[in-house]
Protein backbone atom coordinates (compact mmCIF):
# COMPACT_ATOMS: atom_id res chain seq x y z
CA UNK A 1 0.00 0.00 0.00
CA UNK A 2 1.63 3.20 -0.93
CA UNK A 3 0.77 6.30 1.40
CA UNK A 4 0.49 9.29 -0.37
CA UNK A 5 0.60 11.74 2.41
CA UNK A 6 2.54 12.18 5.88
CA UNK A 7 1.35 12.07 9.32
CA UNK A 8 1.62 15.44 10.42
CA UNK A 9 3.69 16.65 13.11
CA UNK A 10 2.68 16.53 16.75
CA UNK A 11 2.39 14.12 19.07
CA UNK A 12 1.59 10.59 18.00
CA UNK A 13 3.87 7.87 18.58
CA UNK A 14 3.53 7.53 23.05
CA UNK A 15 6.66 5.45 24.38
CA UNK A 16 5.78 3.51 27.25
CA UNK A 17 8.16 3.72 30.43
CA UNK A 18 6.90 1.63 33.09
CA UNK A 19 8.58 -0.62 35.76
CA UNK A 20 9.91 -4.43 34.12
CA UNK A 21 12.73 -4.92 36.34
CA UNK A 22 11.35 -7.49 38.52
CA UNK A 23 13.39 -10.92 38.34
CA UNK A 24 10.24 -12.65 39.84
CA UNK A 25 8.15 -14.18 37.00
CA UNK A 26 5.14 -13.32 38.25
CA UNK A 27 5.95 -9.76 39.59
CA UNK A 28 7.55 -9.63 35.81
CA UNK A 29 4.17 -10.80 34.13
CA UNK A 30 1.50 -8.15 36.18
CA UNK A 31 4.04 -5.38 35.12
CA UNK A 32 3.60 -6.73 31.35
CA UNK A 33 -0.19 -6.54 31.82
CA UNK A 34 0.23 -3.22 33.63
CA UNK A 35 2.05 -1.70 30.42
CA UNK A 36 -0.15 -3.33 27.89
CA UNK A 37 -3.18 -1.77 29.84
CA UNK A 38 -1.02 1.83 29.84
CA UNK A 39 -1.27 1.23 25.89
CA UNK A 40 -4.24 -0.02 25.23
CA UNK A 41 -5.45 3.49 26.74
CA UNK A 42 -3.16 5.35 24.94
CA UNK A 43 -4.82 3.78 21.58
CA UNK A 44 -8.30 4.67 23.05
CA UNK A 45 -7.48 7.70 23.03
CA UNK A 46 -6.00 8.01 19.47
CA UNK A 47 -2.03 7.36 19.70
CA UNK A 48 0.05 4.84 18.77
CA UNK A 49 1.99 3.28 21.58
CA UNK A 50 5.20 1.68 22.10
CA UNK A 51 5.25 -0.82 24.61
CA UNK A 52 8.75 -2.30 25.31
CA UNK A 53 7.85 -4.68 27.73
CA UNK A 54 5.45 -6.25 24.86
CA UNK A 55 7.89 -5.47 22.26
CA UNK A 56 11.17 -7.26 23.53
CA UNK A 57 9.36 -9.96 25.70
CA UNK A 58 11.78 -13.18 26.41
CA UNK A 59 14.80 -11.12 24.60
CA UNK A 60 16.69 -11.95 27.73
CA UNK A 61 15.52 -15.70 27.58
CA UNK A 62 17.40 -15.46 23.98
CA UNK A 63 20.62 -14.41 25.31
CA UNK A 64 20.42 -10.80 24.64
CA UNK A 65 21.65 -8.53 27.90
CA UNK A 66 19.65 -6.38 29.88
CA UNK A 67 22.34 -3.85 29.12
CA UNK A 68 21.34 -4.33 25.56
CA UNK A 69 17.83 -4.30 25.52
CA UNK A 70 17.46 -0.86 27.82
CA UNK A 71 19.82 0.34 24.93
CA UNK A 72 17.32 -0.77 21.90
CA UNK A 73 14.32 0.76 24.22
CA UNK A 74 16.07 4.05 24.39
CA UNK A 75 16.87 3.93 20.63
CA UNK A 76 12.84 3.12 20.19
CA UNK A 77 12.28 6.16 22.32
CA UNK A 78 13.90 8.68 19.94
CA UNK A 79 11.56 7.81 17.29
CA UNK A 80 9.04 8.53 19.52
CA UNK A 81 7.12 11.95 20.14
CA UNK A 82 6.27 11.88 23.88
CA UNK A 83 7.00 9.63 26.96
CA UNK A 84 4.65 8.28 29.31
CA UNK A 85 6.16 8.06 32.11
CA UNK A 86 3.77 5.79 34.58
CA UNK A 87 6.51 5.20 37.45
CA UNK A 88 9.89 4.68 39.10
CA UNK A 89 12.07 1.80 38.10
CA UNK A 90 16.20 1.89 36.69
CA UNK A 91 15.17 1.25 32.90
CA UNK A 92 12.12 4.09 33.05
CA UNK A 93 14.43 6.53 35.20
CA UNK A 94 17.07 6.13 32.03
CA UNK A 95 13.88 6.72 30.08
CA UNK A 96 12.58 9.61 31.29
CA UNK A 97 16.17 11.37 31.96
CA UNK A 98 17.01 10.77 27.88
CA UNK A 99 12.97 12.17 27.12
CA UNK A 100 13.66 15.10 29.60
CA UNK A 101 17.62 15.74 27.94
CA UNK A 102 16.32 15.78 24.56
CA UNK A 103 12.99 18.27 25.31
CA UNK A 104 10.52 15.34 24.57
CA UNK A 105 7.02 15.88 26.38
CA UNK A 106 6.93 13.94 29.28
CA UNK A 107 3.07 12.89 30.53
CA UNK A 108 2.72 11.21 33.87
CA UNK A 109 -0.98 10.74 33.95
CA UNK A 110 -3.39 9.62 31.15
CA UNK A 111 -5.60 12.78 31.97
CA UNK A 112 -2.69 14.61 31.07
CA UNK A 113 -2.44 13.14 27.37
CA UNK A 114 -5.47 15.14 25.10
CA UNK A 115 -7.48 12.49 23.18
CA UNK A 116 -6.30 12.68 19.75
CA UNK A 117 -7.63 12.15 15.88
CA UNK A 118 -4.44 10.60 14.67
CA UNK A 119 -5.45 7.02 14.33
CA UNK A 120 -9.21 7.62 13.12
CA UNK A 121 -7.45 9.99 10.23
CA UNK A 122 -5.12 6.96 9.26
CA UNK A 123 -8.36 4.15 9.40
CA UNK A 124 -9.00 4.44 5.87
CA UNK A 125 -5.78 2.98 4.95
CA UNK A 126 -6.32 -0.47 6.63
CA UNK A 127 -7.87 -3.11 4.62
CA UNK A 128 -8.80 -6.55 6.18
Amino acid sequence: MEMKTKPSLGIHYIYVAARCDNTDSEQYQRNCVEASQLGIELVKKGYVPFVPHLAMKGWMDSGMSRKQILLLGLLWLMRCDALFYANSSPGADGEFKLAEAIGMPVFRSMSEIPDSTFLEAWQGKVSE
